[in-house]
């Protein structure tokens, strides 16, 4: 929130600079054109005297340049739409015009039909242009050949990863040359060679669509039978089944409605779909369970049959097989050989086996150990296992609540929470034009501390308002002065008329730099406190809310960056913009009426037809808009998704198909705008056609009563004047309005924002805080399913009570609510039915932003922020405003990140990138550690906290974790059974219930699913 304020700060700045710049400009044209005016009449009457010309032709070029002078001031607000428009098309056109090294767009390159896939890294050197003095990968050489498995291993930042995205051309090398088929890669035509490209990588990017979509990303052209041949194959099919859209189910933004392992299983459907030449499998398996691991890598070796296939795996049980496996540190090859001749050197590979294999031995002997104890304490009858504390929980499945009962609870809830986006009952306004009203009034109170700025512009656009009249009322006296035949008094006159004319120069100036600065002031803090509002009421919301495709990233940014500075036009600058057309308006009638109330009348009688034009043209605006505004939205969804995913969607070779779905949209938006523009055209034309028609009655009238002395010519030509200035003033008026009613519409929505009850407030310190929390928490008959799918009960009559210090794992396949309970946990979501206590109290009633300080996590896919290491380890400790580095230093040495970092030559102060992009997988993991452990939590949840690492480093940071679990509770999440062979107790999930618990032993001696689990061989 504090960096959004900053950032608002320099938007605060810039908007006041342009806009006072944009008032002063104007001030000082209007000043120069009135200036000139008294300075040409005053020229115009010496000619007259001195040089025999006519009041007719000198009075024709008064009009003429008056007119022309008149329409310059018109047009000088285009002009700063026209300097906009031409930065913002500079900034566009150097984006467009800025040279690719590296063009996914182009239709050169090679195009084999022969294409194998054989593949050479020559010498290669790189470094990241971001980190261009840190080697990334040194002198590297290495070859696949077609048909080949081949393994790259080492540690996280060792760059494994980096090969990978040289294979696809993210980048180019340094220097040196990767071959394929003995053809430098740059000379393949890029997105054809990326087509013959399958890819998995460590963390599965999902795009907001259907399974469906989401698989055919793969290949455009599969059928359905071959979208579910490629789900099985990836062991996801079974699981889409059961979903109640199945295959059109939403996977909602960047695959949120699903779990880990299930995104890794539709990620990997989509590769194998392709059918590619060569198969990069970037740790494709790191998120599944033992049981979907065991059947997805049959897959994958399957899969890898009759192709090129690069492997990283830290778990090297997994490419046990792999024709070559090449070993490397700090960016270069130090082993590389099969298995058994890697194994024969007792290198770097033979240290990495060593220690899974001493692990995994270990493990295999406590098993059959534990397996014969079970066996022999069976037979003798010494156990009874329903008294014992081996629990088979089945009697949970008994329960009879229907998916039908908890939608009607939680249909409540859901339209509780639209009624809540509409605006509450008692706060519904009946009318629109009461609503305005109010919606006006809470704009003025949000903009209350202006007060003052608001109150001087308003005086200043009155000052401001009284010009046009006054100028109307100086020029047809202008006009009467050589009625008089005493040329003394007609210079005095003249003199006098033109120095006027100076000093409404000089007014002008005043007030208009005054007004603009004034509104400009109040306008850019309104902008500013609203979008620093609505981004607090976002923060605040619920995560259901943004579970929901109305409230999608681009959705919620395209919010606040338009919406919140449309609502000036419903501020303090409205009030000026009436104050000064209220007495342009007022004085234009008043003269007009004083001079002729026939005339008046008479062009009065006009303006109706003129205001129908402009209502009209504002209706069909205010219509076309309306029905844009959600094309507008979707193309703002589709720019956020595909620039955030942007490697996953070149990957995939998918620009064409968002450049043709965002080019789809604005061709819908273009088209409206056409006919827009037609309907607009037509209506000015009627309203600016009958002020012509208007001025020609008042000269035939005019005329006629002249004729009759019944009116003077002065006060024809006064009616004139100011009448028409008066209509001039009505039909600009009318045509602003629109912006007014834009304003009206974005405060509605920011302000349902604003008055928003989340179901769960993130931002409340309301509720209880417990003296000496311990961390003990119970889980009591919890029912629980996702408001946006609830048709699928994700936990069922849920119960599990887990003591203060206590070591707690959850294990099971994928999707059978294990991260369910970790949101239920840090509170993302409330249970439908039973509850979640926290020392014996329901968390519903405790303080949410005390309880969410007592807990740390360590998520599956860790996301950073684009920002130094050391803020972002700084981070998890919110409650103090500075972290002391020697702090900070120690939580990145218990996550065994320090060592890395100290590397860099930044160190603490290298930025992270945006999400973390800078760096590897596992690197990203342990300073997501380090940021868990600054907190010193009572409860720590790890959810899947060591997937991401190698042998080596998850041993050491498995060691931290160990650490770190002592005296408090925790809560882990692990497919790899080995990290939790010491928990106090093991619950093993199936289908949202729990149906075995017990600690390792006596789960292994029940033989039941965990023992299956553990050995792969769970049906």
């Amino acid at each position: 929130m504090f960096r959004y304020e900053q950032s608002l700060d320099d938007a605060k700045k810039s908007g006041i600079k342009k806009t006072v710049f944009n008032g002063i400009t104007q001030a000082i044209q209007l000043c120069i054109i009135y200036s000139l005016f008294g300075l040409g009449f005053w020229y115009g009457a010496k000619l007259i005297r001195e040089e025999n010309y006519s009041i007719g032709s000198v009075y024709t070029v008064f009009l003429t340049v008056f007119s022309a002078a008149n329409s310059l001031e018109h047009i000088s607000p285009q002009f700063q739409a026209l300097i906009q428009a031409r930065v913002a098309a500079y900034t566009v056109q150097k984006a467009i015009d800025e040279p690719s090294t590296i063009n996914s767009d182009s239709e050169t390159g090679l195009k084999k039909d022969d294409f194998i896939g054989d593949i050479r890294f020559s010498n290669i050197h790189f470094s990241y242009p971001s980190r261009q003095d840190v080697a990334v990968l040194t002198n590297l050489s290495f070859d696949i050949k077609h048909n080949q498995t081949v393994a790259l291993v080492g540690s996280s930042g060792s760059g494994k990863s980096t090969c990978v995205q040289l294979l696809q051309r993210f980048y180019d090398p340094d220097s040196g040359s990767i071959f394929i088929d003995e053809k430098q890669i740059n000379e393949y035509n890029l997105k054809w060679l990326r087509q013959h490209i399958g890819v998995v990588s460590q963390e599965p990017i999902l795009f907001h669509t259907t399974i469906r979509e989401n698989i055919l990303f793969g290949r455009d052209s599969a059928t359905d039978e071959e979208i579910h041949e490629a789900a099985k194959m990836a062991n996801a099919h079974n699981f889409i089944m059961t979903l109640p859209d199945k295959y059109e189910t939403q996977v909602g933004e960047r695959g949120a409605a699903l779990s880990g392992g299930q995104k890794q299983r539709i990620a990997i459907a989509r590769a194998l779909i392709r059918n590619p030449k060569i198969l990069l499998l970037d740790e494709a398996t790191s998120a599944l369970d033992n049981e979907s691991e065991k059947i997805v890598q049959n897959a994958l070796d399957r899969a890898a049959k009759g192709r090129t296939t690069l492997v990283i795996a830290h778990r090297l049980s997994t490419i046990r097989n792999a024709d070559k496996i090449i070993v490397m540190q700090k960016g270069e090859v130090v082993e590389e050989g099969d298995h058994d001749s890697l194994m024969s050197i007792g290198g770097t590979y033979f240290t990495l086996i060593q220690q899974q294999n001493l692990r995994q031995a270990k493990e295999e002997e406590e098993l059959e150990f534990e397996q014969e104890q079970a066996a022999k304490i069976l037979l003798s009858d010494q156990i009874d296992l329903d008294n014992s504390n081996i629990k088979r929980d089945r009697s949970s499945t008994l329960v009879s609540i229907t998916p039908s009962v908890l939608v009607e609870l939680y249909g409540k809830k859901d339209s509780a929470i639209d009624e809540d986006l509409e605006g509450n009952d008692d706060e519904k306004i009946k009318t629109k034009k009461e609503a305005k009203q109010n919606i006006t009034m809470a704009i003025l109170r949000i903009n209350k501390p202006e007060w003052i700025f608001i109150v001087i512009g308003c005086i200043a656009a009155l000052f401001t308002g009284t010009l046009e009249p006054s100028f109307s009322i100086i020029r047809t006296k202008m006009t009467a002065v050589f009625q008089s035949c005493d040329k003394d008094a007609q210079n005095q006159k003249v003199i006098l008329y033109a120095l006027l004319h100076v000093g409404l120069g000089i007014v002008v100036l005043i007030s208009q730099t005054l007004q603009s600065y004034m509104f400009a002031y109040s306008g850019e803090n309104l902008t500013k406190r609203l979008r620093s509002e609505a981004f607090r009421a976002i923060l605040r919301q619920e995560i259901n809310y943004f579970d929901q495709a109305r409230h999608s990233t681009g959705a919620l940014c395209t919010r606040l960056a338009t919406e919140a500075s449309a609502v000036q036009g419903a501020s303090g600058i409205r009030f000026g913009f009436f104050c000064q057309n209220f007495v342009s308006i007022s004085m234009g009638i008043i003269i007009g009426f004083v001079s002729s109330w026939r005339l008046t009348l008479l062009m009065i009688a006009f303006f109706p037809i003129m205001i129908l034009g402009t209502y009209l043209q504002i209706r069909v605006t205010a219509a076309f808009e309306r029905k844009d505004e959600k094309f507008i939205e979707d193309a703002g969804k589709v720019i956020v998704e595909t620039i955030q995913n942007i490697r996953t969607v070149a990957q995939l070779t998918k620009e064409t198909h968002f450049y043709n779905e965002y080019s789809h949209l604005l061709n819908i938006i273009y088209r409206s705008t056409i006919k827009r523009a037609h309907f607009s055209g037509i209506l000015f034309s009627i309203s600016s056609s009958s002020a012509i028609f208007a001025s020609a009655a008042l000269i035939a009238l005019g005329t006629s009563l002249v004729n009759q002395d019944i009116i003077t010519f002065e006060d024809m030509y006064m009616v004139f004047n100011s009448v028409t200035v008066t209509g001039e003033i009505v039909t600009q008026t009318f045509i602003l309005s629109p912006d007014y009613g834009k304003a009206i519409e974005a405060a509605q929505r920011i302000f349902e924002l604003l008055n928003r009850k989340p179901m769960i407030n993130n931002e409340s310190n309301d509720g209880d805080e417990i003296p000496n929390f311990s961390g003990q928490l119970e889980f009591d008959g919890v029912y629980f399913i996702y408001p946006n799918r609830p048709e699928s009960i994700i936990l069922r009559n849920f119960r599990l009570n887990i003591k203060a210090g206590q070591k707690i794992a959850l294990v099971g396949t994928s999707g059978c609510g294990k991260s369910t309970t970790i949101q239920l946990i840090e509170r993302f979501y409330d249970a439908n039915i039973g509850r979640l206590l926290a020392d014996s109290k329901d968390v519903r009633s405790l303080n949410l932003q005390w309880y969410r300080s007592q807990i740390s996590i360590v998520s599956q896919e860790p996301i950073l922020f684009d920002m130094s290491i050391r803020e972002n380890i700084a981070y998890g400790d919110n409650s103090r405003k500075d972290i002391p580095l020697d702090e900070i230093i120690k939580a990145a040495k218990n996550s065994n990140i320090h060592n890395f970092i100290q590397d860099l030559p930044n160190g603490y102060e290298t930025n992270c990138g945006s999400k973390g992009l800078q760096l590897s997988g596992g690197q990203k993991q342990r300073i997501a550690i380090a940021r868990a452990l600054i907190r010193n939590p009572k409860i720590l949840l790890l959810d899947e906290a060591t997937s991401a690492l190698d042998s080596e480093s998850e041993k050491l940071v498995q060691e931290a974790l160990d650490r770190a679990q002592e005296n408090r509770t925790s809560i882990t999440i692990a497919h790899r059974l080995s990290t939790i062979q010491n928990a106090d107790m093991i619950c093993v999930m199936h289908n949202g219930i729990i149906v075995e618990r017990g600690t390792h032993e006596e789960l292994v001696a029940l033989g039941g699913r965990y023992y299956r689990l553990v050995h792969g061989k769970l049906k």
